[in-house]
């Protein structure tokens, strides 16, 4: 169980408001990322967030492409 900072009531886990939390600190983080490597760069915050996103995409594919590449093969 959580606290909610405004009301100090406990919450559960899988309430809206922490995966809001959540999604809001994924976001920032994301944004901070794209704007330190755009610094180092220089080659700007959108291309930067594109080619991390394909690279997530990527990760998350991974599974999904061996499993079927197995099939295929064996």
């Amino acid at each position: 169980m959580i606290k909610c900072p405004t009301c100090e009531q406990e919450m559960p886990e899988d309430n809206e408001f922490v995966s809001m939390v959540d999604y809001f600190v994924a976001i920032a983080i994301r944004e901070m990322f794209c704007m330190m490597i755009d610094k180092e760069l220089g080659i700007g915050t959108t291309k930067v967030r594109h080619m991390l996103m394909e690279h997530i995409k990527d990760e998350r594919d991974a599974p999904e492409n061996i499993r079927i590449w197995f099939e295929r093969n064996i």
